[in-house]
């Protein structure tokens, strides 16, 4: 009793310290981290030693730097996220060259909340070189900041292994990365275009002009804000919609679309993702309609256009984001182009409206083809029409009773409709099917949290572990849309403390 007493009043001063959130199944993994910065501190690594060090009034740099080292996580690679950064460079980029021009060239600002060690800002910056804009023109800079000032060190060195490169292309590596032995240098007219700096987004002040957090562009905070207290994370999210221009972006991970810190900002869909703007509050679409506000990943969600599970909510009456004029589907030279692709291509173009139509004059001549209906039960979902979905739905599994991806798509469209009995209903076939799929116990487990029913939650979200217990941290879960083992166990652990 006396251990968990000293373990209540270590996770409370962690999160008085640095805002993060550490929860009772992470005790054992807190105390390892906590004795190895004690001893590499040189400190005594008893329980009730770090808890009296834990409590005084200041740490030294090198202590509180530490702490940060062992506490924070800083999994990350090179051009994550896809969407994300298709809304970036096709979007973002075009929109913020046009308006420098009109403002006359006043500076373009971007910050990458949470960088850790480099990947993300410096993807950003070869995306803006590799944009066909006058980056002189656009003034613009990009600042990193994260709480691990080790991180920020590697980050500034620039140097990487291998892992870091699993979604980069060839020849993107070799136009901006010098191979040195075993890993590689990226090259120095990409790293003059970031600055890092330190900065714990749970304590620090922003927006300020001081640490240039103000007047901001776009804000990049991905696989940030799920590791803080909920408190302290709605906190940061009004502070960042506080930093961002009228018509600003708050851009966070799929696995992060949490209505309830974000209700200011208007949520925007583009290419299968869903987004933060900042806009004029008289026309700001409230996200916060009183549904969980921690969204579980989904097993082959219809949010995707390939057959990896897409992270993200299904916005109910809402189409998907359109784009600017310049990129706009909706001018009659694209709409002959939408008639000549195919429904596969429309559906990964996000133009769900055309592939619906595509779908539905296909399935008069062939009735039987699944792999039509499949993409109309997909486009139908995305244009939140989820009762004519689960229609489409049920007639796929009329077709074929016992395919387990129909039976997750369907349970994934009850959760969006709050079906939640019927749900689970449909994932407890999926997996007598297939008893192995990671995802479906994962989203069991969310179902179960709606339904009341700790303990099978807690049933299912134990198995996951215990599934990820003899994978290597850095193994890419494929049907968890590419996510790491790691991150896998990390968010299961945040999911079974709720």
């Amino acid at each position: 009793m006396h251990q968990e007493q000293e373990l209540i009043a270590i996770r409370n001063q962690l999160g008085l310290l640095f805002g993060l959130n550490f929860t009772e199944s992470q005790d054992s993994l807190l105390v390892k981290n906590l004795q190895n910065a004690a001893t590499e501190l040189g400190l005594s690594s008893d329980l009730s030693a770090i808890k009296s060090w834990l409590k005084k009034k200041s740490f030294l740099p090198e202590e509180s730097n530490m702490l940060a080292k062992y506490l924070t996580i800083g999994e990350t690679y090179f051009f994550r996220e896809k969407a994300a950064l298709k809304l970036f460079t096709e979007k973002i980029i075009p929109d913020l060259s046009a308006k420098s021009l009109i403002d006359d060239g006043k500076p373009v600002k971007i910050w990458s909340a949470g960088c850790s060690s480099g990947e993300e800002p410096y993807t950003l910056a070869i995306l803006l070189k590799e944009a066909n804009i006058n980056l002189k023109n656009l003034n613009i800079s990009i600042l990193a900041t994260d709480l691990n000032v080790n991180a920020l060190a590697k980050a500034t060195k620039g140097l990487y292994t291998e892992w870091s490169f699993r979604e980069t292309s060839a020849e993107i590596k070799e136009k901006y990365f010098t191979k040195q032995n075993k890993q590689y240098q990226i090259k120095k007219e990409i790293r003059d275009m970031v600055v890092f700096k330190p900065l714990n987004l749970a304590t620090a002040d922003f927006p300020v002009s001081e640490n240039h957090t103000d007047q901001i562009d776009v804000i990049f905070c991905r696989n940030v804000l799920m590791y803080f207290w909920s408190e302290t994370a709605k906190t940061i999210a009004t502070k960042f919609y506080q930093a961002l221009k009228p018509e600003g972006w708050l851009i966070t991970s799929q696995v992060e679309l949490i209505d309830e810190y974000f209700s200011v900002f208007s949520r925007e869909h583009y290419a299968n993702g869903i987004f933060y703007q900042k806009k004029d509050k008289a026309v700001v679409l409230n996200a916060n309609n009183g549904r969980q506000s921690m969204l579980a990943p989904k097993t082959n969600s219809f949010l995707k256009s390939t057959k990896k599970p897409a992270n993200r909510k299904v916005e109910h009456n809402k189409k998907p984001f359109i784009s600017s004029k310049a990129f706009s589907t909706s001018n009659k030279a694209n709409a002959k182009a939408d008639s000549q692709q195919s429904p596969q291509q429309l559906f990964e173009s996000a133009n769900y409206t055309a592939c619906i139509e595509a779908c539905e004059e296909k399935l008069k001549i062939q009735q039987d083809n699944k792999q039509l209906r499949l993409l109309l039960v997909k486009s139908l979902a995305n244009t939140g029409q989820l009762k004519q979905a689960a229609e489409e739905a049920e007639t796929l599994l009329k077709a074929d009773a016992i395919n387990p991806d129909f039976l997750n798509i369907f349970a994934n469209i009850l959760m969006e409709m709050e079906e939640w009995d019927k749900a689970k209903n449909y994932l407890t076939k999926s997996l007598y099917i297939n008893p192995d799929l990671l995802a479906t116990h994962f989203n069991m487990g969310y179902v179960y949290q709606k339904l009341g029913k700790t303990k099978q939650a807690e049933k299912h979200f134990q198995n996951l572990l215990k599934s990820l217990e003899n994978m290597a941290d850095n193994t890419i879960v494929s049907e968890m849309d590419n996510m790491t083992a790691g991150r896998l166990k990390e968010l299961t652990l945040m999911m079974a403390a709720l």
